[in-house]
Parts: C-alpha cells; structure tokens; sequence
C-alpha cells in the first residue's frame, strides 16, 4: 500500500505541475521556439520527446494521445506517428513489466478463483482482447497495462498486439497535430 500511495501521490504532484505544458496554448504560443530547437538538435528532440512520453504516460498521466498530438504537430504525421509508436511501445511494455514484478503474485494470490477463468481466456484469445480494449478507447492505457501485467499473458503478444492496435488511433492524432501546426 506504501508503494501504491506514494505513486499516486507523485503522479498527482506531476499532473499539477505539468499540466500547463499540455495544452494546445502552450503549443501554440512556443511554436515557432520548438520547432527551431527541433531543427537545431533533431535527435535530441526526439529522444526527449520519447523520454517525457514514456515517463509521463508510465506513471498514468492520460498522455499518449495528446503527446501522439503533439508528435504531428512537431515532427510532421509520418515521423511523428513513427517516433509516437517507439514511445508507446515502450511505455506499454514498461508499465506491463512494472505490474508483473511489482504486483502480479500478490494479485494472483488473493484472487485466485475469481482470476482462473480470466487467465484461461487470456491464454485462447488474448490477442482478441487486446485489440478490442485497445481499439475502443473506453479503458485508459495505463489500466490496460497495468491488468495485463497482472495476468500470464506472454510479452512478446502483448507487445506485438499493443503496438499494432493502437496504429490506427495513433495515426490520427499524429495527422490530426499535423494540422494543428497549421491552425
């Protein structure tokens, strides 16, 4: 419980903290700043790009989407939708990796008999279950990380199956930042 309050606290602490950052104003405002210090020092545009996606949506800020956003917005539609499918991945695997180790057994324990049916239906279809939950935009991706860290499903057809479902969605955004450069 310790370490769960401590998480929550800290993302609280980030949200308040950065949530000015996040905003089509902001973007607007600094513009043409971003997009010089990007012309000047690419790849180290992108791998901060990559960092604060990847920190920031780990620790369950609702921020794929809106860095996916601000992805097209800096990077143009295919470079950005390039660049935003690395950082999902990686913050999808990462969340994933950080619930199997950090809570996965204490789960699985409490809730033996109410998980064998889920784990079972994992293990035939799970793939199905990823693309549906992925595709629907109903669950956040931090919950989605953080449910499937806790079950048996494999890594690799996680990975694969996060990374491919969420290609549509991710497009748009990056298109729709694109356009957003232009308003």
């Amino acid at each position: 419980w310790i370490k769960l309050f401590g998480f929550i606290i800290i993302s609280i602490l980030l949200f308040i903290v950065l949530r000015n950052y996040f905003t089509i104003e902001f973007l607007q405002q600094h513009q043409e700043n971003l997009y010089s210090y990007y012309l000047n020092h690419k790849v180290l545009s992108v791998l901060i790009y990559i960092s604060v996606f990847v920190i920031t949506s780990t620790i369950g800020l609702p921020a794929p989407y809106l860095f996916t956003l601000f992805s097209g917005f800096m990077f143009g539609t295919w470079f950005g939708l390039l660049w935003s499918v690395i950082a999902f991945t990686i913050h999808c695997v990462l969340t994933f990796l950080l619930a199997r180790y950090l809570l996965r057994d204490f789960v699985q324990k409490r809730f033996k008999d109410t998980l064998k049916p889920l784990n079972k239906g994992l293990e035939k279809s799970g793939v199905f279950y990823m693309i549906f939950l992925r595709a629907s935009l109903f669950t956040p991706t931090f919950w989605i990380n953080c449910a499937c860290g806790l079950t048996y499903m494999k890594l690799a057809v996680y990975t694969v199956a996060s990374a491919l479902s969420t290609l549509p969605m991710l497009y748009i955004c990056a298109s729709s930042g694109k356009l957003l450069g232009s308003i």
